[in-house]
């Protein structure tokens, strides 16, 4: 495969049996026909040379047309523990998206009588490096 992939999410969802595995089926089609996240909020950290640690909240109005769903959701906690892996003159974007195909997929394995019981995310190196195994 020559195409790169960016991060991908394994979700996992339990369902009682297989007969209200069609429910959730036709809600994961229904968001490849309009796959889409939303922004809720957006931190920026940086770690100076000497060490010194700066937050900076970053508001809609700094991302132009984007606006954020829910500013202010990031804790204190998070973007702590996010500087801690940062070293010298490093800083990151620490974003709070929702996977607003995930939401309506967890709606649907509910009403079906299940639930999403794990998502995680790949890295897309891990992604692309696998990928290129299957060539």
């Amino acid at each position: 495969m020559s195409e790169n992939f960016g991060p991908i999410e394994f979700v996992v969802i339990l369902v009682p049996n297989g007969d209200t595995i069609p429910a959730v089926t036709t809600a994961i089609a229904k968001q490849f026909e309009a796959s889409s996240v939303r922004l809720l909020d957006a931190v920026a950290i940086s770690r100076s040379e000497a060490g010194e640690l700066d937050f900076e909240e970053i508001t809609g109005s700094a991302l132009g047309p984007l606006l954020l769903a829910a500013e202010g959701i990031t804790s204190d906690e998070d973007a702590l523990h996010l500087a801690a892996t940062l070293s010298a003159g490093e800083s990151a974007l620490l974003l709070a998206v929702e996977s607003t195909w995930l939401k309506e997929l967890t709606v649907a394995a509910a009403a079906a009588g299940g639930d999403v019981i794990h998502a995680d995310r790949i890295p897309a190196a891990i992604v692309n490096a696998a990928a290129a195994v299957i060539d």
